[in-house]
């Protein structure tokens, strides 16, 4: 059997003493976890926990014990138990933009301008994969790579997109911990002191441009294997 939701639930058919009529019972186990120490950054195996056995006493017969065979738990498991491993150094950072002319934008839709450097900083310790998502904060469910623009903005025609440190635009993905994030990536292994994730953003053409302002926002999650 299985754990589900943390709870392992145990049809049990119980001998009665002297060869009485069987009972048959549930026991419902609960799992939960403690920390009793240390607990070490990224991933760790869950490689063994203790045995959990059973018995039974009568209220006939209080003090005589009925040990069941059968442990509910042999002491072994499987699994995986991911910590947190990096902590953010700066927790907002303001992206300005420079003001490109009209012009920028002459070669039509898909034109960008304005490309701008900037980074995120972590203080990590080893012992992980780490990965990220990167979300629209005005429309989440936002799975292209331009951000919505929020309603303050006055442009017509532009967007912004996020660009990772290759150049390669970034496509926005839920606000979501695990492995398998829609539009997650892997930064790499966690080092033992500062994680800098370079960036970049830029304006893009979406259609006919009329000068404004322009603003945008998003949110990053990172999740640890």
């Amino acid at each position: 059997m299985s754990l589900s939701n943390s709870l392992l639930r145990i049809p049990c058919n119980l001998s009665g003493p002297l060869a009485g009529p069987n009972i048959v019972t549930n026991l419902t186990v609960t799992t939960i976890f403690v920390v009793y120490g240390a607990v070490k950054g990224g991933a760790t195996t869950l490689s063994s926990i203790p045995v959990l056995s059973e018995a039974y006493e009568t209220s006939d017969n209080v003090g005589k014990i009925w040990p069941q065979s059968s442990p509910v738990y042999t002491g072994s498991a499987t699994g995986t138990l991911n910590t947190a491993t990096c902590s953010v150094q700066t927790q907002d950072i303001a992206v300005h933009l420079p003001t490109p002319a009209v012009r920028a934008f002459a070669a039509g839709v898909g034109a960008v301008a304005g490309r701008t450097a900037f980074h995120l900083d972590f203080t990590c310790s080893t012992g992980a994969q780490v990965s990220i998502v990167i979300t629209d904060v005005v429309t989440p469910a936002n799975r292209s790579n331009v951000l919505t623009l929020s309603p303050e903005s006055t442009v017509t025609g532009i967007g912004v997109q996020v660009l990772k440190g290759d150049g390669t635009p970034v496509v926005f993905g839920p606000d979501a911990v695990g492995v398998g994030v829609v539009n997650q990536w892997q930064i790499g292994a966690s080092p033992n002191g500062v994680l800098v994730l370079p960036l970049s953003a830029q304006y893009i053409r979406t259609g006919a441009v009329r000068p404004g302002s322009v603003k945008a926002m998003a949110t990053f999650t990172m999740s640890y294997n």
